[in-house]
């Protein structure tokens, strides 16, 4: 078993177009850290962090990958 999540680099949409992975950078009082996303484009990806800013809730922690 790994401790380790893949993502991929690009993923296709139902639509057809291509998806590809962004990593943003954040800082709170414990430190900095870095998360993912996936969009179309830098303009999408920004507006898509945009989005996580106003909208984000905790869901929960993952504690298995279930391939």
């Amino acid at each position: 078993m790994t401790n380790n999540v893949e993502l991929p680099l690009t993923a296709t949409g139902q639509d057809g177009q291509t998806w590809h992975l962004y990593s943003f950078h954040y800082t709170s009082q414990d430190g900095e850290f870095v998360g993912y996303l996936h969009a179309l484009d830098d303009g999408h990806a920004e507006q898509r962090l945009q989005e996580l800013r106003h909208s984000a809730v905790l869901a929960g922690r993952v504690v298995e990958v279930v391939r």
